[in-house]
């Protein structure tokens, strides 16, 4: 009996089926389980050198938000569902805000470990659900396991240019919005790369829910599933409702204007994938707002937006504009060469004509190259 027989993506090598899947589960696997090791590592010698007499709190940067993020631990542990202000003399409702941390306090309490630890484990088990969604979603725009595998690492382990610049007195977005960042994220707390996760499943939603039925439209339980992930990131971090929102109605309205979708076919379906998370992240806004106290609060809880050139340094543009010249330069040398070629050249021995394609086998089976894959 014959053992059924695959290809390692990104190879021509035929191989066992089992063995190909086996391989990119490890390469998967790896750069996730590294990733979170390395945000895990100075946290650890932290605590493994901590003088005697001081007690490691658990966090290294961003001590003050992360010691919020303890506190509201500590109301959940307590009992509390609703989150309150403990530095204010004023009475008030409370609302439920920070579900999240106040839930992680509610399973200390009952595991009986301290909410520090419950803080890294979930930060940890954040970094790897990260890592789960961002091998899936990646899935779908590379068929090959190279361009893959080198994405998925640099999505996992990269950074922008803060690292070098901030000697000079630059410090990028890198080193100040870690959300923006898987890596920073998975290194700065749980909640930032969970919710990231969640964001990773919700996007491809957004295109399968503008396609027509029959061309990779959504099936009505895997869109309940993305919903139900857009609440999880909505009650994890209520405004990453807007860039939904928009991405869901700018190519929708693209959709529409190619002739790829109908409107009575693609808005019901944006309406019940984004729909749900709307009326939380509304309700949530509510309870923020609608307390006099926590109104107060939210009004003097603005962190004022770097300047452009932070932006800019930290997602790497300078790194981009580099490789668009290379990509031009290697364009115009295929171009170049290609029109050395005449299509009504004389035929060459064997009666076939020279062909205008410097690569007439590119793209051809056998060759171990597929064409590049066309957007999600």
């Amino acid at each position: 009996m014959s053992t059924p027989t695959g290809r390692i993506r990104g190879t021509t090598r035929e191989v066992p089926r089992a063995l190909a899947a086996q391989t990119d589960r490890s390469m998967h696997c790896g750069i996730t389980l590294l990733a979170v090791s390395l945000a895990a590592a100075p946290y650890l010698v932290a605590w493994l050198t901590t003088p005697p007499g001081l007690i490691f709190v658990g966090h290294l940067s961003n001590p003050i938000d992360g010691l919020s993020y303890l506190a509201k631990m500590g109301q959940g542990a307590r009992g509390d569902w609703f989150f309150h202000l403990p530095t204010t003399p004023e009475p008030h409702a409370g609302g439920p805000l920070f579900l999240y941390y106040l839930a992680l306090g509610h399973f200390a309490s009952l595991t009986g470990l301290s909410t520090v630890l419950v803080y890294h484990l979930a930060r940890a088990g954040g970094g790897i659900a990260l890592g789960l969604a961002a091998w899936s979603f990646l899935g779908r725009s590379f068929k090959t396991l190279a361009p893959r595998r080198f994405a998925f690492a640099l999505f996992m382990l990269g950074l922008g240019f803060g690292w070098l610049t901030s000697p000079l007195g630059l410090t990028a977005v890198d080193l100040l919005l870690p959300e923006g960042f898987a890596f920073h994220s998975t290194l700065i707390n749980p909640h930032f790369p969970l919710a990231t996760a969640a964001l990773l499943v919700v996007m491809p939603g957004l295109f399968e829910a503008t396609r027509r039925v029959g061309t990779g439209g959504p099936r009505w339980r895997r869109l309940a599933l993305r919903s139900a992930a857009l609440v999880g990131a909505v009650v994890l971090q209520p405004f990453l409702i807007v860039p939904v929102v928009a991405v869901g109605g700018t190519w929708c309205l693209l959709a529409v204007a190619r002739e790829q979708t109908a409107p009575r076919e693609s808005v019901p379906r944006l309406v019940a994938l984004i729909g749900p998370g709307a009326i939380v992240a509304g309700a949530l806004a509510s309870y923020a707002y609608l307390d006099p106290v926590l109104r107060q609060w939210s009004a003097q809880n603005i962190t004022p937006s770097p300047p452009v050139w932070d932006y800019l340094l930290g997602f790497g543009w300078p790194a981009l504009a580099v490789a668009g010249l290379g990509v031009a330069w290697l364009w115009r040398a295929r171009v170049g060469l290609a029109g050395s070629h005449s299509p009504s050249s004389s035929p060459r021995r064997g009666g076939r004509p020279s062909s205008p394609d410097p690569f007439p086998q590119s793209w051809g089976k056998g060759s171990g190259v597929t064409p590049p894959p066309l957007p999600v």
